[in-house]
């Protein structure tokens, strides 16, 4: 007999400009999580162990060239945003709902640009 688990995922990006404020945000973050249940990783790069769920955030990093026509050597972007990808996973429904509305508050207190993927 086979057990069969429903993974449930909900993915958020959000959009840092590398202002000190955001960096803190996502610090900030990172505390709360690790308070909650246990934090493994660096400042921007961590997963997160949550009651029954994982949280991941992870830097999403493209090819310039994909990103961006080739500029002439005068032109420079004058700034760049840094898109960190936060998934949430959990069998549970009703904690997955739990943990995705603590850690959407979390983000949008720091007025940080968030946008639901997946």
């Amino acid at each position: 007999m086979f057990l069969v688990y429903t993974l449930y995922r909900i993915a958020f990006e959000v959009y840092l400009r590398g202002l000190p404020t955001e960096m803190e945000c996502l610090s900030k973050i990172r505390e709360v999580l690790n308070s909650l249940g246990k934090c493994i990783g660096s400042a921007t790069t961590f997963i997160c162990f949550y009651k029954k769920s994982i949280v991941k955030v992870i830097p999403k990093f493209e090819e310039t060239s994909r990103r961006m026509p080739a500029l002439p050597p005068l032109y420079e972007p004058i700034q760049q945003t840094l898109q960190i990808v936060i998934t949430l996973e959990s069998n549970d429904v009703e904690n997955l709902a739990e943990v995705t509305e603590r850690l959407h508050s979390l983000v949008k207190e720091c007025s940080l640009m968030i946008k639901l993927t997946g």
